[in-house]
């Protein structure tokens, strides 16, 4: 639980911080369909017929057409990433029975363990290292098929979120609290193009794929809050 509050703060904080990979503790129980504009199973026989294993995914934001076709859980699976003291990790190894939320936040700049390290230092976050990954190589990012690219940084629902964010009371307070944050923070990624990255939210049970959001462009990262309460919901 201590956990997946610190996740919660740290992306509320600094959604910037990647290619990076945040992997609270683990929980287990059911979870509900939320937001679920669509919903999948993605173990569908490939003929579109029923595969009889009674269990859907709610999908979020706006996955491209290859993203669709893999599964997420199996995707990370086969991943690997590096802790902030650069040793190397299996995300298989990371995904614990039960319930795991794991947060791939948008990349801007950060991307090599070390500079993972230095901002945990510089936001304030003591144990950022019990939980917070890096992923210099992309590897995870590009198993999953994230939204990537030039064509991505500028589009509408970037504009209508950071609308939504603005008519909330005190969100300009925040903004501002954010970006006095953020200037002092700016790194170069590993890859340039890494810059372009934008990342996802993913809950799973065991195997099953409870819920996936796929960031669209700049600032559209799922409710981390919300992804926290999601995942609670699970646990109980």
């Amino acid at each position: 639980m201590r956990n997946l509050i610190a996740g919660a703060a740290l992306l509320a904080a600094a959604t910037a911080f990647s290619p990076g990979v945040v992997i609270p503790s683990s929980h287990s129980a059911s979870l509900a369909e939320h937001n679920s504009q669509r919903t999948v199973c993605f173990s569908s026989n490939t003929d579109g017929s029923d595969c009889g294993c009674g269990s859907a995914t709610t999908i979020s934001g706006s996955p491209s057409d290859q993203a669709r076709l893999i599964n997420p859980k199996e995707a990370l699976s086969k991943s690997n990433v590096y802790r902030l003291d650069s040793s190397p990790v299996s995300v298989s190894n990371l995904l614990a029975d039960g319930v795991n939320l794991v947060v791939l936040t948008r990349s801007f700049g950060i991307g090599k363990p070390e500079i993972g390290l230095e901002l945990c230092d510089h936001l304030g976050i003591d144990n950022g290292i019990e939980y917070i990954y890096a992923d210099p190589e992309n590897d995870c990012y590009s198993k999953l098929a994230l939204n990537s690219g030039w064509n991505t940084m500028i589009r509408p629902a970037t504009a209508f979120r950071f609308k939504d964010r603005f008519s909330q009371p005190g969100s300009m307070k925040s903004l501002f609290e954010v970006l006095g944050k953020w200037k002092d923070a700016v790194y170069i990624p590993p890859k340039i193009e890494q810059s372009t990255n934008h990342g996802g939210t993913f809950i799973f049970r065991n195997d099953e794929v409870l819920f996936a959001h796929y960031d669209e462009s700049p600032g559209t990262h799922f409710d981390p809050n919300e992804a926290v309460k999601l995942a609670i919901e699970a646990a109980n």
